[in-house]
């Protein structure tokens, strides 16, 4: 990469250097991050026109906004990206494992797709929020078989509106409380095991409700349906919300969700709560999920 506009040849004649055009347009120069490296595209147009920007490649983690790249179509290019990572001139990222850390821990692309859903950090092992979590999780499953192995757990960090309505939710119900529930859904992308991104398939009910805080699930269904009416139900006993764990067949972890849930004393749905039962809330404001498990059984 030159820094200059000409560079000196053995003779001491200046050449110009030759401009690369964009993959797309092939007339406008390809655009140059603060970061120093080089996207394929002059500007978000092409980036969103390429023709060759296929979604079956991305496996399905596609950025929700335009012209922010996915796992699969960065903006660095990967003839650049991956000889710079191979080469172990720097740190390789630590979710798209491709590109080098250019943001902390994380490449440009991936720290913008990071932005614009809720973040996720992954718990210490060692920590004592992971002991806490484990705890939870191991006292609280009951069923004849053993006990599953807890091995990674995300925290939610959600964005300020989904908290802002719980809150408003929990204030509107005086005789309440909040509990610990877990909740499980299909998970058909790797998630955790190749990369620790929410994907965007809406078959993928795991991704789907951490992304949109209980609005939305699998197949963009609104809500659950069952013997209390429409809405959301979760559990005190997470062996009971693993009956509905369903994972892609690469991926050797089940997963669950973790969430806080307000709970009215006394309402039907939750009177048996701490046995077991399902709990019920007739709305996604009065559910947040807080941490994504990943669990082998």
């Amino acid at each position: 990469m030159f820094s200059n506009s000409y560079k000196i040849s053995f003779k001491g004649a200046r050449v110009p250097v030759v401009i690369e055009l964009c993959e797309v347009c092939h007339a406008r120069p390809k655009f140059q991050d603060p970061t120093g490296f080089k996207h394929q595209y002059c500007g978000k147009t092409c980036a969103r026109n390429d023709p060759y920007k296929s979604p079956t490649a991305n496996r399905g983690y596609l950025a929700p906004q335009q012209g922010v790249p996915s796992r699969g179509t960065a903006f660095v290019a990967k003839a650049q990206s991956r000889p710079i990572v191979h080469a172990q001139q720097t740190d390789k990222c630590e979710l798209c494992s491709v590109q080098p850390g250019t943001r902390g821990t994380i490449c440009f692309s991936c720290d913008q797709l990071v932005k614009i859903g809720p973040q996720l950090q992954e718990l210490n092992p060692g920590s004592q929020d992971f002991k806490t979590v484990q705890a939870d999780f191991i006292c609280k499953w009951k069923s004849a078989g053993s006990h599953p192995q807890l091995e990674k757990v995300y925290a939610v960090l959600p964005l300020q509106d989904p908290q802002t309505k719980f809150l408003r939710y929990r204030a509107s119900k005086p005789n309440s409380q909040v509990a610990r529930s877990y909740y499980a859904s299909q998970c058909i992308c790797d998630f955790g095991a190749q990369v620790s991104l929410l994907c965007n398939i809406k078959a993928c009910g795991i991704c789907s409700i951490v992304k949109s805080s209980f609005q939305s699930f699998a197949f963009g269904a609104r809500f659950n349906s069952g013997r209390y009416g429409d809405g959301v139900y979760s559990y005190s006993n997470p062996a009971m919300a693993d009956r509905f764990a369903t994972t892609s067949e690469s991926s050797p972890y089940r997963v669950a969700i973790a969430c806080d849930v307000c709970v009215e004393l006394g309402q039907k749905g939750i009177d048996k709560l701490g046995k077991g039962e399902s709990i019920f809330v007739p709305h996604s404001d009065g559910i947040l999920p807080v941490f994504i498990l990943l669990y082998r059984r």
